[in-house]
Parts: C-alpha cells; sequence; structure tokens
C-alpha cells in the first residue's frame, strides 16, 4: 500500500484541493492534515491506495502538490525504484503540527474546514 501526500504551500489552498480530492474519490479521503513546520501551509495524507506510482504523481500534481517536491520524488524514485514521498517536518528550530487525524478524532481544523473531512 502506497500514501498520497500533497505539500500545500499556501494555507489559502486547503478548501480548494480538499474539494477536488473530496469529488476525485467520491468521498472524504483525507486521513491527516497538518500546518507545515513555516506554518504558512499545509500537509495533506491519505493512507491505504492501491495505485501505481504514475498515477501518484498525476494526481499529485492534479491536487496541487509542491512541484520541487514531485520533481525530487520522480528522480529518487527512478533511481531508488522507492516512492519516498518526502514531507518535511522540520525546519530549523520549527516542527510540523499535526491537526487532523481520522483515526484519533484528532480535529483542530478551523470551524469552517471540517465539513470537508467529517
Amino acid at each position: 500500500m502506497k500514501r498520497l501526500t500533497i505539500d500545500l504551500d499556501k494555507k489559502s489552498q486547503l478548501k480548494k484541493t480538499l474539494i477536488k480530492i473530496n469529488d476525485f474519490f467520491n468521498k472524504k479521503a483525507i486521513d491527516e492534515i497538518w500546518v507545515s513546520a513555516s506554518g504558512r501551509g499545509y500537509h495533506l495524507i491519505t493512507y491505504e491506495l492501491d495505485t501505481a506510482y504514475d498515477l501518484l504523481f498525476m494526481l499529485r500534481e492534479l491536487f496541487g502538490d509542491d512541484k520541487w517536491r514531485i520533481k525530487i520524488d520522480r528522480y529518487k524514485r527512478r533511481y531508488t525504484k522507492n516512492g519516498l514521498d518526502v514531507l518535511w517536518t522540520i525546519k530549523g528550530s520549527k516542527k510540523a503540527k499535526m491537526i487532523y487525524n481520522r483515526f484519533t478524532g484528532l480535529n483542530k481544523l478551523p470551524l469552517c474546514y471540517r465539513k470537508y473531512v467529517n
């Protein structure tokens, strides 16, 4: 099983991206949401996908994932045959913070976004 991860560089992208993901999967598909270490964006994660890596890369592009991260992962996938799908959780002394987890019930999302995940 693989995971789909999306790195949004701007907080303003969250609503549009959640709607796109839910429409594509025809359900509320996000398992985790983190505020990025910089505090300026979000990391979205969906687990347990039985999907080819090429399709994961296409979905990441469709959902607005960070373009440089996609390039890095494509390069690493080509030469290591591992889908590394890296999300940076530490930048300097700052750490990313989980604000939503479907499995544990954690939901610290602002109220205006909760209808897209519950």
